[in-house]
């Protein structure tokens, strides 16, 4: 389990191509100082990923198939690219943001990072699919950032979602390099996805 809490980004630096059924292997440098073992679990742009190797700051992580078709690492998965990372919430840590399980439910497209007197409008278009799940006030994990949603706004083919953003939530996460018609990762909260199933079996 994470938090949605940022603690630095990362850069993706190798991609090693999948081979037949074997999954892909991407090499992030975390940076000095960012303390995990191989088996631990980080969230890399919100995707739960696997240490499998490390080399001093730089670690391997294997992507599968499945975990690139419904992210935004099949679009976004080149070399040099900045990543967010977090690191799994430890019993006793404090739950900062809400609760992200690292399971990207999918992605949406960013439709604009505008400029406000106390910080930047963020517009992120959803499909339908994951529309239901997410309500003004509430929570969604963009690329692994907790974000409060602000309002939503539901169209024909799906919804705009708005969030603000800080200027210290810009200057830690890679964010601040999203433009317009890129693509990033979407959780949805999970207690909508539970609510939601629950009133589906009862129904």
């Amino acid at each position: 389990m994470f938090t949605g809490l940022i603690e630095r980004t990362g850069t993706l630096i190798e991609v090693v191509q999948a081979r037949g059924s074997a999954p892909a292997r991407f090499w992030i440098d975390v940076g000095a100082g960012f303390d995990a073992a191989d088996g631990d679990s980080i969230a890399v742009n919100g995707c739960c990923l696997t240490i499998v190797e490390r080399k001093d700051s730089r670690y391997a992580f294997d992507v599968s198939s499945e975990t690139i078709a419904c992210t935004s690492f099949g679009r976004h998965g080149a070399q040099g690219s900045t990543v967010n990372l977090e690191r799994a919430l430890r019993v006793g840590d404090r739950l900062g943001g809400h609760l992200v399980s690292g399971h990207v439910d999918g992605t949406g497209r960013v439709l604009a990072m505008e400029p406000s007197s106390t910080g930047w409008l963020f517009r992120v278009h959803l499909e339908k699919p994951m529309a239901r799940f997410v309500i003004s006030k509430g929570s969604i994990c963009v690329d692994g950032v907790s974000l409060t949603v602000n309002a939503v706004k539901d169209d024909a083919s799906g919804t705009v979602v708005e969030m603000m953003i800080i200027p210290a939530t810009l200057r830690i996460t890679n964010l601040s390099q999203r433009k317009s018609g890129d693509y990033v990762n979407i959780e949805l909260d999970m207690i909508a996805k539970f609510a939601a199933r629950q009133s589906e079996y009862q129904s």
